[in-house]
């Protein structure tokens, strides 16, 4: 074999290595990257749930309360036994008519 040869052979296998080694590398990478990224919208996610959990038990507790319950019925329209519910109705609107023409 001649030394031109060679090198070429030896460059060939040099360069298919590099991308062999590259493409095994590269595929990991960018998945590592996207699972970063799904787990921070994850974590993102957890942190949302979580202040809602807190919030959903601050209402819980505040429902253990007779108040909190006779203020969400009252605020539907319920009333208690031997009590009258009224409803005041607004009469008809009795706007003036205004002329189609104003004088200037």
């Amino acid at each position: 074999m001649t030394r031109r040869l060679r090198r070429i052979l030896w460059s060939t296998l040099a360069v298919v290595t590099a991308l062999f080694v590259m493409s095994f590398s590269i595929l990991p990478t960018r998945q590592y990257f996207d699972q970063r990224e799904i787990e921070i919208e994850l974590t993102n996610q957890l942190a949302a749930l979580k202040a809602d959990a807190v919030e959903l038990e601050a209402q819980l507790l505040r429902l253990n309360s007779m108040e909190e319950i006779e203020r969400i019925a009252r605020t539907k329209h319920y009333v208690r036994p031997l009590e009258e519910a009224y409803s005041v109705v607004a009469p008809e609107s009795t706007a003036s008519k205004v002329p189609a023409v104003w004088p200037c």
